[in-house]
């Protein structure tokens, strides 16, 4: 999962994006992940690949952006 998560960022500067997005999962301390639950990601994955919490809409869904460019 953190290689894919990488992996999307390379592909976003390489075509161009300005700005990659994703849902990730954040399972509350101590519970288990199921594994439909992680097909989304996971928050810690994709803030390790340089996303940025930007909304929390539910309590264990976030939204990640990550902005692409010269200062990234």
């Amino acid at each position: 999962m953190y290689e894919l998560a990488a992996a999307t960022v390379e592909y976003g500067r390489q075509v161009g994006a300005r700005v990659l997005e994703g849902y990730p999962t954040e399972p509350p301390p101590g519970k288990t992940v199921l594994w439909d639950e992680a097909s989304v990601g996971l928050l810690q994955v994709f803030l390790d690949a340089g996303y940025e919490v930007e909304a929390s809409p539910t309590l264990r869904r976030r939204v990640v952006r990550h902005r692409l460019g010269a200062s990234s």
